[in-house]
C-alpha cells in the first residue's frame, strides 16, 4: 500500500520532500495548499524525517506549520493545559522570548530561556515545553521544540500570538490528532 511507504533512511531533504508531495498535497492533506510553505517544510525535514515511519507520516508531523489555526487534539489538551502550571509556564515563556533578540535567536538560547522557565517554576524540560507545544502544534507530540520555536518564530511576535493560545480550544477539535514522534 502506498500509505504504507517506508522512508528511505539515507533520503536527503530534497528527496524526502518529493517523496512525500502525495500526501503534503493530496486530498485528504490536512491544510491548504495555498497554506504550504515549502521554504519552511524543507527545514523541518531534518528534524522530522527520523520521527516518520511511513511518508505519509510527514504530513502529521508538520500540519501546525501550514493550518491557519492548529487543531486541537482533545486528550492532548485536556492534559497539558489544564494543568496548574500551564498558563503560568505559557506567560513566562512569551515573557522570556519576547526578551530575546535578534541575536539570540537560536536553538540553543531558546531552549536555555525554556528550561530557566521551568527551573524558576520547578519543572524539567519536558514538563515546561510541554504547555508551549500544545499551544502551538496542538498536540503533544511533533518534532524537536527547538526546531519548532525556530520556525514558527523567527520574530518573536509570531510565537507569542500561538503561545497565547485559547483558555478553551478553538476550530475543530479531534480526539485523536495523530502526529509522528514524542514529547
Amino acid at each position: 500500500s502506498p500509505i504504507l511507504q517506508p522512508v528511505p533512511p539515507q533520503d536527503s531533504p530534497t528527496q524526502f520532500y518529493e517523496a512525500s508531495k502525495p500526501w503534503l498535497f493530496g486530498p485528504s492533506a490536512p491544510f491548504p495548499r495555498d497554506g504550504f510553505d515549502e521554504r519552511m517544510f524543507m527545514a523541518m525535514v531534518p528534524h522530522i524525517q527520523p520521527r516518520c515511519v511511513t511518508l505519509a507520516d510527514a504530513t502529521g508531523v508538520v500540519d501546525f506549520l501550514f493550518q491557519r489555526e492548529p487543531v486541537i487534539d482533545q486528550p492532548s489538551w485536556d492534559k497539558v493545559m489544564t494543568t496548574t502550571e500551564a498558563s503560568s509556564v505559557l506567560s513566562a515563556t512569551i515573557a522570556a522570548y519576547t526578551s530575546l533578540t535578534d541575536d539570540d535567536w537560536s536553538a540553543d538560547r531558546l531552549k536555555a530561556a525554556l528550561e530557566q522557565v521551568g527551573e524558576a517554576q520547578g519543572l524539567k524540560l519536558g514538563k515546561a515545553q510541554a504547555p508551549v507545544r500544545v499551544a502551538v502544534t496542538g498536540r503533544t507530540v511533533g518534532p524537536p521544540q527547538e526546531g519548532v520555536r525556530l520556525l514558527v518564530a523567527p520574530d518573536p511576535s509570531l510565537l507569542v500570538v500561538p503561545l497565547q493560545g485559547p483558555a478553551q480550544p478553538q476550530g475543530e477539535v479531534r480526539e485523536d490528532a495523530g502526529g509522528g514522534g514524542g514529547a
